[in-house]
């Protein structure tokens, strides 16, 4: 219990003695002395959550906040109250009420919240590359196209696809095929620039590179960067008929997103140029 004679600012519990270690006469009764035992993060919401109340804006007082013990340790408080008297001019005059100790329920809380986080990473994270999977594309897609079918924007995709994938997993083994993927995946994450740019695996050795904001000739110039950056690695490939590394084939797409359109328009025009790519040799980007 506390109770609090505001307008001398004296402040009587039993908290610091109970549940935070000090002596009495460590912790004068001033209420600026408590107050200092406040983590800095929280006071300026105690103190808001104060003033809403002495201000009629809410029926009683209540806020969670940081308090320092002895021992250095910061817990946690549940901190209610009320106003149980004041002056006729309705100012505040003595607050009452309670203190509970919720560390142990704050550190449940903080680690569902890690684990919720982590789970949410999970489900939308591909296990072998460690980049967006299509479940994560298809909700990006569809939230960055309706974002920019609101100001007319473009959006562009590059589909991307691994030659002779399948050559290359037989001639040097799945375990190698999986490194060559996770390889891959790391080279055209590095080529991403802006914010809100979405790297995804596609599926099998298809990956998806997703621009918002991008026309055609800017997705161009990022195609351009990506089959570079696997040319430069040279990841050998002796069971390539196109090369003794390593290439990609990538299909460039742009497309100004409006309401009525869907952004399925946008895949459909990439995984066309992805083809066109495939048929005139492979190892190159069509738009």
């Amino acid at each position: 219990m506390w109770d609090w004679h505001v307008p001398e600012d004296r402040f009587s519990h039993e908290l610091t003695r109970l549940q935070l270690g000090y002596d009495p006469d460590e912790v004068p009764p001033e209420g600026g002395a408590w107050r200092a035992l406040i983590h800095p993060d929280d006071v300026g919401r105690v103190i808001a959550t104060f003033e809403a109340h002495f201000h009629r804006e809410t029926e009683s007082y209540e806020c969670e906040f940081r308090v320092r013990r002895k021992d250095g340790r910061w817990v946690w408080l549940l901190s209610r109250g009320k106003v149980v008297e004041r002056d006729a001019d309705g100012q505040p005059l003595r607050m009452a009420g309670t203190h509970m100790d919720i560390t142990e329920r704050k550190a449940i809380e903080l680690e569902l919240q890690r684990l919720n986080e982590r789970l949410t990473q999970l489900s939308t994270t591909d296990g072998l590359t460690e980049v967006g999977n299509r479940r994560l594309f298809d909700q990006t897609l569809n939230a960055e196209w309706a974002r920019a079918a609101r100001k007319r924007h473009p959006v562009a995709l590059l589909m991307i696809d691994i030659d002779h994938f399948k050559d290359y997993n037989d001639h040097y083994g799945h375990p190698a095929g999986d490194e060559c993927l996770r390889t891959i995946a790391r080279l055209i994450s590095e080529t991403v620039k802006r914010e809100g740019e979405l790297v995804a695996r596609y599926g099998g050795e298809e990956f998806a590179l997703l621009l918002p904001g991008a026309d055609l000739e800017a997705a161009r110039i990022v195609a351009e960067r990506c089959l570079k950056a696997v040319l430069d690695a040279r990841l050998e490939h002796a069971a390539s008929p196109t090369s003794p590394w390593v290439t990609m084939s990538i299909g460039v797409a742009s497309a100004v997103a409006g309401v009525g359109i869907q952004p399925a328009v946008l895949v459909d025009a990439a995984d066309a140029a992805l083809y066109r790519a495939k048929r005139s040799g492979r190892g190159r980007y069509e738009c």
